[in-house]
């Protein structure tokens, strides 16, 4: 996956099963080359990978990165077996303790150029989930997110619907609004969602324990746990994790969805 910022010009030039090779014009004018690589997964036909990575190379004159899936190791400490040690490595075959095997498959390669056009650009290994690599992320500049101060006003996320205690919440919460409104009346209607929309609040502070935060946690929980994915038993756990992580994904998926149809039906859709 390539993602650029508004202002960029990126340019496919060729692609085929084995890569995608992108011409990109910064802002500034500033022309270099992007190139998303798979290696062939047979042996015996990955030289025609390496053709294609020279015949590319003699295309362009350019600073030039190149990044993916190589099917390749570059040295023995770049696999290990069973109870071996090795560094962090971007493929597993998800198999039990000592029948375990993991790869350093996955990399980002650059020239002189292109290193000295972005000195400040970084790679990231995210975490194994669902899937036997992990995502290797280049970042090629810093982003600062900034959120507004003060209390967030009430929104009513679409997941919350979903929670088998819900509706509990909402009847007691009205009930309890209408006990202590003894006016009882039309213009009570306002109070009632106030303070049903407090409750909500605190419900699902209780309930999700702020599920930005524990979708961090359970993260991290995998991410402990692939470390120790060749003890025997721990694929069951990253397995049972990974599920966990799936539900609070959906609900965060959820929670932009609604935000995102809030700025569009107000008008601070970007493009």
């Amino acid at each position: 996956m390539l993602l650029w910022k508004n202002g960029w010009n990126v340019t496919i030039h060729s692609f085929s099963n084995g890569h995608i090779d992108a011409p990109v014009v910064t802002e500034e004018k500033v022309h270099w080359r992007f190139t998303g690589f798979y290696g062939h997964p047979s042996q015996s036909k990955r030289k025609f990978s390496w053709d294609l990575l020279r015949r590319l190379n003699g295309l362009f004159s350019l600073p030039w990165v190149c990044g993916g899936d190589f099917n390749e190791i570059l040295c023995l400490s770049e696999k290990v077996r069973g109870s071996e040690e090795g560094l962090m490595h971007t493929w597993t075959n998800k198999r039990d303790g000592l029948a375990n095997i993991q790869e350093q498959l996955d990399r980002y390669v650059y020239n002189d150029e292109w290193r000295t056009l972005f000195p400040n650009a970084s790679v990231k290994h995210l975490d194994f989930f669902l899937s036997d690599h992990r995502p290797v992320v280049l970042s090629i500049s810093k982003q600062t997110l900034s959120y507004g101060s003060g209390e967030r006003p009430f929104r009513l996320e679409p997941f919350w619907v979903n929670e088998t205690d819900f509706n509990d919440v909402v009847q007691q919460s009205w009930q309890n609004s209408v006990v202590n409104d003894r006016r009882k009346s039309f213009s009570g209607i306002a109070t009632h969602l106030q303070f049903c929309g407090a409750s909500l609040k605190l419900w699902s502070s209780k309930r999700f324990g702020r599920w930005q935060k524990l979708l961090g946690s359970k993260q991290r929980q995998l991410a402990s746990l692939y470390d120790r994915s060749r003890e025997v038993g721990v694929m069951k756990k990253i397995r049972r994790v990974e599920k966990e992580i799936g539900v609070l994904l959906y609900r965060e998926e959820q929670y932009w969805k609604q935000r995102s149809r809030a700025d569009w039906l107000l008008g601070r859709r970007k493009y």
